[in-house]
């Protein structure tokens, strides 16, 4: 058992829901946990977004989701809810401010980061100009298309990820995390 707060946390309120559905196996205690422990993880990170008030600047031509999570590219003319909940027409040259923390603009950044950033520093290009040595840098180079099967509603989803275990626990697990750093 982790001893952290939240660790302690999710395991108390895992307690009464174990029991309310009769989970008796030791797997399927585990199982609630792991469910609870992602729920948990999920509304900190978007608490801590939402309340931070991060945004970014999605650009012309790239997508972003409204709230039907069909995705729409950036282009003159559309209209779309800016961060304060107005209802705002698309200036083309400055694309648009996504607030993250929501639904929509954890995914429309998601997608911005796998289907343009990633791919572009891959290249070499910073979004303004080519730079040699950003195809060599170690990070970027490690970034690899994965499937994940984590999610919260049990589909695979695809993205980046490192070919490393990130907490890592022996010595060559950590000596391949310092590669990265």
């Amino acid at each position: 058992m982790k001893t952290s707060a939240k660790y302690r946390a999710v395991y108390n309120l895992g307690k009464p829901v174990i029991e309310a559905i009769g989970a008796r196996s030791s797997v399927d205690r585990q199982s609630v946990l792991k469910k609870l422990e992602n729920f948990v993880n999920d509304y900190l990170r978007r608490d801590f977004t939402l309340k931070s008030g991060i945004v970014i600047r999605i650009p012309k031509g790239e997508y972003y989701y409204k709230k039907d999570d069909i995705p729409e590219i950036v282009s003159n003319g559309n209209e779309y809810i800016d961060v304060w909940g107005n209802s705002s027409l698309i200036n083309e040259e400055q694309g648009i401010l996504v607030q993250l923390g929501t639904r929509e603009g954890d995914a429309t950044f998601k997608r911005f980061m796998e289907h343009k950033v990633i791919p572009d520093l891959k290249k070499g290009y910073d979004g303004k100009s080519f730079k040699e040595f950003l195809k060599e840098n170690e990070f970027i180079k490690g970034l690899q298309p994965s499937v994940f099967t984590n999610t919260p509603n049990y589909t695979s989803a695809l993205g980046f990820s490192l070919p490393i275990n990130m907490s890592p626990r022996s010595d060559q697990e950590k000596a391949l995390l310092d590669k990265y750093r």
